[in-house]
């Protein structure tokens, strides 16, 4: 699949398709570990192009949502899916074409 192209869905994307995205990635590493450079692509990703917003919708609850517009590239959508799982945990989904949207549960903060 070319990783250019626009992505209608994060269903279309397979399993193997970000499982090679990975592990080129790790090919390419040398100073860093795998985890430490996606923890730090979200950082910077996250201060570049990202907006948080904090709501408390109940007297005990607090919503953190974090959004991220970026060109919806299938490739961003899989490093954003490599995001999600080292972090262990949000949603990823397409929300308009050009942007993405990154949600993380508070306690993964």
């Amino acid at each position: 699949m070319d990783l250019d192209s626009a992505c209608d869905s994060i269903d279309e994307i397979s399993k193997e398709e970000i499982e090679s995205f990975q592990n080129n990635i790790k090919s390419k590493l040398t100073d860093t570990d795998y985890e430490t450079y996606v923890q730090q692509f979200w950082v910077g990703l996250l201060e570049g192009d990202g907006t948080i917003t904090v709501s408390s919708p109940g007297p005990n609850h607090v919503k953190v949502r974090f959004v991220i517009s970026i060109k919806n590239l299938r490739a961003n959508v899989i490093m954003l899916l490599l995001v999600q799982e080292v972090l262990a945990g949000g949603t990823v989904r397409i929300e308009l074409k050009p942007n993405m949207f990154l949600g993380l549960p508070l306690e993964k903060i």
